[in-house]
């Protein structure tokens, strides 16, 4: 079973994961993916900050699209990444 865990409130991790997942998908040859991960989120950015929608609407959209980043990856792919972030 494979299972993917998520600090969402920040408790053990204080910086944004999706944007820690972006970073490392692009320093990791999915450069294309990031960019379409962070291009897809760049819409609901600038409605949230035109308060059109909220910044919740926002986090749940990059949390839905989050494993694009790391979608096709196996075991030692996964947890290079995991670890990469968390560090």
């Amino acid at each position: 079973m494979i299972a993917a865990l998520f600090d969402i409130e920040g408790t053990l991790y204080t910086n944004p994961m999706g944007r820690g997942f972006l970073r490392y998908a692009s320093a990791n040859g999915r450069k294309l993916r990031a960019l379409l991960y962070y291009g897809s989120l760049m819409p609901r950015y600038y409605l949230a900050k035109l308060g059109v929608t909220s910044k919740e609407t926002l986090n749940r959209t990059a949390i839905a699209r989050m494993p694009l980043l790391i979608q096709g990856y196996d075991l030692r792919q996964a947890e290079a990444a995991f670890d990469w972030v968390a560090n």
